[in-house]
């Protein structure tokens, strides 16, 4: 991030300090707005500072410590986590290298390997994938371990170490991608055939080949990877002109990547990238931060090239200096902790040493600072208090996880964002306005080869273009099923439990997706259990 580690010791109190003079509250405690709490999840032992995390399909959690490499598991329910590996090689000596990302194969269990993203010791950063063996769908077993090393890329050019990236994440079409920063070496994210400054978009679908790797990176580029053929770092590029794409997130039903870059001297960005038009989106640094021209230090480098302009920006203040992007709200109604309806398709941001949240609702196109929820902690504001957040994302039940560096005044560890237990119904906040469409399927959860009926309430009309999609959790359709209608004239689907080729889906969370013409809630979530 920007110095984010380098700096994060010595600018924590000074940050705190900050904050408490804007909120008095925040230097202490959490503040979130009425109906909401924040849950310490997953706490101590840890032997460095947790900084990213991804789940297994049966819901453990994978944590990852940037300076030691180790990699944590999380069994469902447990309030602390075993190292179950730790990556060779991690340099977790410069304050901003490490073991900076981490992702699970969406076929796992049949691809049980597990991706990680860390600066190497040899001077370079790395992708690596592990073979992993134990118990691989046990939710609540800590019998898993990671061998049989294969590395995707060795060549990340890593010469300052700041402006490392660091996020890792499958798309819905199954390919890995990468956010790379800089390496403070600006230019670089306006030269094409670099792999620094942008995403990275791989196919580990072949992967791992024989040998340790690394393979050619022409086995590794997407065949419709938008600069295929044009150099072989090129043809892994998915987006470039980043100064320090810290943390990203994709939104499963739509595909939306939400991007936050961190700025050197005006502004923080979130950007967004919408595919597949949204492939090969150059987002104008150096040329451009925020939405600000700067002297570019690259002479006709990236000169003449279209910008994509950021959604959103967070002008620089005293010590507002490290933006963490997303996630965008996809609640689960069946979950009674789950965020309410009325904030799906809402994003959510992080200022990592002010520890303030923000929530933006996109109307007409354009984000912009939703309308204050009841008990927030000021017009702007949505949460104080969050600081060091260094990763943050959706969980199955509708709650809000993140991953808590360590600094001053908050534990490390993994917190949860949920409705309160003593919340009466989901709908306490506030409405989007008009007619909500709520999905409900039944029965939720469904044991496998169970029918499921899954019905649209309110405000529906008889429409017969009315259809339903179902993905599973990594965003990748599985069935579309046109609408069968009831009395009342609303919408009802049954679906079988089957995917498109008729084979009974596997176990796990899966989105429901209905097409409508619609802007208001028209989205929920099923559990097929084994």
């Amino acid at each position: 991030m920007r110095h984010l580690f380098a700096f994060a010791r010595r600018i924590a109190s000074f940050a705190l300090g900050f904050a408490a003079a804007l909120h008095p509250a925040a230097a202490t405690s959490q503040v979130v707005p009425t109906g909401f709490e924040v849950d310490f999840a997953i706490g101590e032992p840890f032997t460095g500072p947790p900084v990213a995390f991804a789940r297994l399909p049966d819901g453990r959690l994978l944590i990852v410590e940037r300076d030691t490499g180790a990699v944590r598991l999380a069994t469902v329910g447990a309030n602390s986590s075993d190292v179950v590996h730790v990556v060779p090689g991690v340099e977790g000596v410069h304050p901003e290298r490490g073991l900076l990302g981490v992702a699970v194969d969406p076929a796992w269990p049949a691809r049980p390997y597990a991706y990680f993203y860390y600066n190497h010791v040899s001077g370079f950063a790395r992708v690596t994938m592990f073979t992993a063996a134990g118990e691989l769908s046990n939710s609540s077993s800590t019998n898993l371990s990671f061998g049989s090393a294969y590395d995707l890329l060795v060549d990340i050019p890593d010469v300052n170490g700041i402006h490392n990236g660091g996020a890792l994440h499958f798309d819905g079409g199954g390919r890995l991608l990468l956010s790379l920063g800089d390496d403070a070496t600006g230019c670089q994210a306006q030269t094409l055939d670099s792999l620094l400054g942008g995403i990275l978009r791989l196919n580990v679908s072949a992967m791992p080949g024989a040998g340790s790797g690394p393979p050619p990176k022409s086995a590794l580029a997407c065949a419709d990877n938008p600069f295929l053929g044009q150099g072989a770092n090129a043809s892994l590029r998915y987006a470039w002109g980043l100064r320090n794409p810290f943390r990203f997130t994709i939104d499963p039903p739509t595909g939306l990547l939400v991007i936050g870059d961190v700025g050197s001297s005006f502004f923080e960005e979130i950007n967004l990238l919408a595919p597949p038009g949204g492939a090969g989106s150059n987002f104008g640094w150096p040329q451009v931060e925020g939405f600000q021209a700067i002297v570019c230090p690259c002479g006709t480098c990236g000169q003449g090239n279209p910008f994509v302009a950021p959604v959103h920006v967070l002008p620089h203040l005293p010590g507002v200096t490290s933006i963490v992007a997303g996630p965008i709200v996809r609640g689960n109604l069946a979950e009674s902790a789950s965020f309410p309806s009325s904030y799906e398709g809402d994003l959510f941001f992080f200022e990592f040493f002010t520890g303030v949240m923000r929530r933006l609702r996109e109307s007409g196109g354009a984000w912009a600072i939703a309308p204050p929820a009841l008990g927030q902690p000021d017009s702007t504001n949505w949460a104080t208090g969050l600081f060091g957040v260094a990763d943050a994302q959706m969980a199955p039940d509708g709650t809000m996880e993140l991953v808590v560096f360590g600094l001053t005044g908050i534990p490390r560890g993994v917190y949860r964002i949920r409705r309160s237990a003593d919340t009466a119904t989901p709908e306490i906040l506030e409405s989007k306005g008009g007619d909500i469409l709520r999905l409900r399927a039944a029965p939720n959860p469904a044991a496998r080869g169970t029918r499921v009926t899954i019905t649209l309430e309110r405000g529906a009309t008889k429409d017969a273009s009315v259809s339903l999609r179902i993905l599973d959790a990594s965003g990748r359709l599985v069935r579309h099923l046109a609408a069968a209608f009831d009395s009342p004239g609303a919408p009802l689907w049954e679906w079988d439990g089957t995917d498109r080729d008729g084979g009974r889906v596997a176990p796990g969370i899966y989105f429901l997706n209905a097409d409508t013409n619609s802007p208001r809630i028209k989205s929920a979530r099923v559990t097929i259990l084994d």
